[in-house]
């Protein structure tokens, strides 16, 4: 953390600047000794004095440099991610949906159902949600033994209507444990394989924590384990099942809503009104670092 936060402290500043600032010091020390030296004069007291004032001055200093350097973090973290996000956001974004309405599938034991849009990212958080805060509500001592409702395509269909192409069957939680894990595990993995160079490490930890998650007993499946599985017999705590799913969604959750504040116009207006802030933007940090030189020469020198 220490070298992360001074390594990000002196990219800010090029040889150049290094130069001014220490001639800046310079220049200052010298006047404040000149006009100590006209109204008073360089005694035993006045160098006394400067001790405790620049041991005060060193902390504060030190301090400083920590705040600016979390400050650049910080900044250096949001315009990587907005940089991420227009090189792969809207494939990302469509393959979190894709993995969240397989899981709202999964705990509801129906198919995801979304408002107006298919796509509607804002009615499939809210159901992602929803089985967060009451994982209860969904898991109970027949979660295991309940079979799981699909939408299958069926092309043999040709009247014209696409939606009558749609047939809804039942699959085993099983099968359906299977074709959930291989679909999630795959996509994830392919994605990290593209694009691993720029991946932030933020998101690499999220994509890998999924993947850690369907690596738990619960995922087990007879294709896991080369042996066949009755799960329509088999015990188990639905508190501990509802803890697991929770922590998948609480995940797929965050995969989600990762970049949201890199989504739409309004986001990009939020993202120059914080680029050009007071807190974020280079040349203030800058200026603070020469205001804050100035006052500790001449609160040394006073």
């Amino acid at each position: 953390m220490k070298r992360s936060v001074l390594r990000n402290f002196k990219q800010i500043l090029t040889s150049k600047e290094h130069l001014f600032i220490w001639l800046f010091a310079i220049v200052i020390s010298i006047v404040m000794l000149i006009v100590q030296a006209q109204f008073d004069s360089l005694n035993e007291g006045f160098w006394l004095s400067l001790v405790p004032n620049i041991i005060a001055d060193m902390l504060s200093i030190i301090v400083a440099t920590y705040i600016i350097g979390i400050l650049l973090q910080k900044n250096e973290e949001k315009k990587s991610k907005a940089r991420v996000y227009k090189m792969f956001g809207k494939r990302f974004e469509n393959m979190t949906i894709s993995i969240g309405k397989d899981f709202v599938n999964f705990v509801t034991k129906k198919p995801c159902s979304l408002k107006g849009d298919p796509n509607n990212v804002n009615d499939l958080l809210d159901q992602i949600q929803h089985f967060n805060n009451n994982p209860q509500l969904y898991i109970d001592e027949n979660f295991l033994r309940k079979n799981i409702k699909v939408l299958h395509v069926d092309n043999s269909v040709h009247t014209g209507n696409i939606f009558d192409m749609f047939k809804e069957l039942e699959v085993k939680f099983q099968d359906f444990t299977i074709y959930f894990k291989d679909k999630v595990s795959k996509s994830l993995s392919e994605f990290v394989t593209k694009y691993i160079s720029v991946l932030p490490d933020e998101l690499r930890e999220k994509i890998f924590k999924v993947e850690d998650i369907l690596l738990s007993d619960i995922f087990l499946t007879y294709q896991d384990l080369n042996i066949q599985l009755n799960t329509e017999s088999a015990k188990f705590d639905p508190n501990q099942v509802g803890e697991t799913f929770k922590e998948l969604g609480e995940e797929i959750y965050g995969l989600i809503t990762f970049f949201e504040e890199n989504k739409g116009e309004d986001s990009v207006k939020k993202r120059r009104i914080v680029s050009s802030s007071l807190l974020t933007d280079e040349n203030f940090i800058l200026a603070i670092v020469y205001v804050m030189l100035a006052y500790i020469f001449i609160h040394q020198l006073t």
